[in-house]
């Protein structure tokens, strides 16, 4: 009898995007959190929130500007990504702030050389950090998002600049360059319109 019960259909969740007036809304309204740096990084790398947490300090080369992605549940998950200027310098800050807290913390600190640690050297709960990114989001003019459409908002600013899919696959650690384009198809078409018209524009 089981057998003839139509189960429910779920269906496929759509991916959300900033725009890139609100991505600056969001970072001019995260600058009070201290996940503001957490935040900067998602939306610039498209780094997913597991990458995020379990990111540690032997993965940043601030010398060569460099992060790996070094804790993925895939092999493709696995990369090593340029880290801009802006970035570089906000890490190091980032890094001394982190030193007074351990210093501050003594015996009570967890030395867990995480890059974007939680109270006194701990992983950060998930939870408390979509917690936390939903009370940002409070602010008028932001759509009610995922923490993990902050990576869609990455991969769509990078395609709409015009990065190949095959390079914004492998920022994004996407195990197929197929998954790029089926995701980000509606970006790739506006971008695709876009370039068509300036062809034509050229024998007008």
């Amino acid at each position: 009898m089981a057998r003839l019960v139509e189960l429910p259909r779920i269906e496929p969740y759509e991916a959300a995007y900033f725009t890139v007036d609100q991505a600056k809304q969001f970072l001019d309204a995260a600058q009070e959190s201290h996940h503001n740096l957490l935040y900067r990084v998602a939306l610039s790398l498209g780094l997913r929130q597991k990458e995020l947490i379990k990111l540690t300090w032997d993965d940043i080369d601030l010398e060569n500007k460099t992060l790996k992605v070094s804790k993925s549940k895939t092999p493709s998950g696995v990369r090593k990504l340029a880290l801009p200027t802006v970035l570089v310098d906000m890490l190091k800050e980032h890094r001394q702030q982190i030193r007074l807290k351990q210093l501050a913390a003594g015996a009570c600190w967890k030395n867990n050389n995480l890059v974007f640690p939680g109270k006194n050297g701990t992983f950060i709960q998930a939870s408390c950090l979509r917690a936390s990114f939903k009370r940002v989001l409070r602010r008028p003019g932001l759509p009610d998002i995922r923490f993990h459409d902050l990576r869609h908002s990455c991969a769509s600013f990078l395609l709409a600049q015009g990065v190949q899919p095959k390079v914004v696959s492998e920022i994004l650690g996407h195990s197929n360059i197929s998954i790029t384009m089926n995701t980000y198809a509606h970006v790739m078409e506006d971008t695709q319109r876009e370039a068509i018209e300036k062809v034509v524009e050229m024998f007008a």
